[in-house]
């Protein structure tokens, strides 16, 4: 039986073989901060980049290209496979995020449900402690509905009444939210 490869968009970074990344995108830079045993984790020795993965260490040579897959996971790529298999991908416009949705969170590898719509390019996921992230580092796994999407809101909106919970910026994000 034969497969077709889905489209898929995907990031990537073709290595020069040293530690200067030509503008190196945020994930490769994270990867580059992980410990050296964490899966995703990128170590440059002896003019080699050395990709931590589930599997184990992996190499990339001088010209080979660093993949980062639609689960956030990294891995490398000869030059000639990698022209083969891909061609630039159309910037798509990303998303708006909105309370309720969730989300892949691609540097930690977490599925979040956001507290809030996305303001100014961030994110805020339900839980503690309070947090945020850059939007750009979330994927859409699925969209709230409209109902979905006010009670988040109003859950968040009550949530500081009376208490400490009265400073958290979800709470005031989610009460101008519904003024708006």
């Amino acid at each position: 039986m034969q497969y077709r490869k889905k489209p898929v968009v995907i990031e990537a970074v073709k290595f020069n073989g040293d530690r200067e990344w030509d503008k190196a995108p945020e994930w490769l830079v994270a990867a580059t901060k992980k410990g050296p045993q964490e899966v995703g984790a990128i170590r440059v020795l002896g003019g080699k980049a050395w990709i931590m993965t589930l599997e184990g260490p992996i190499t990339a040579s001088a010209g080979d290209f660093i993949i980062r897959g639609v689960k956030g996971e990294l891995y490398p790529c000869k030059p000639d496979i990698f022209a083969a298999t891909y061609e630039p991908a159309p910037a798509l416009p990303r998303p708006t995020f909105r309370a309720g949705d969730t989300v892949h969170h691609i540097p930690s590898g977490e599925d979040w449900t956001l507290a809030v719509d996305e303001e100014n390019g961030r994110v805020q996921p339900c839980g503690w402690p309070e947090s945020m992230a850059e939007a750009k580092d979330c994927a859409l796994i699925d969209r709230s509905t409209d109902a979905e999407r006010l009670k988040m809101l109003h859950t968040w909106a009550a949530e500081g009444k009376g208490h400490e919970h009265e400073r958290d910026s979800r709470t005031r994000a989610a009460r101008r939210q519904l003024t708006e």
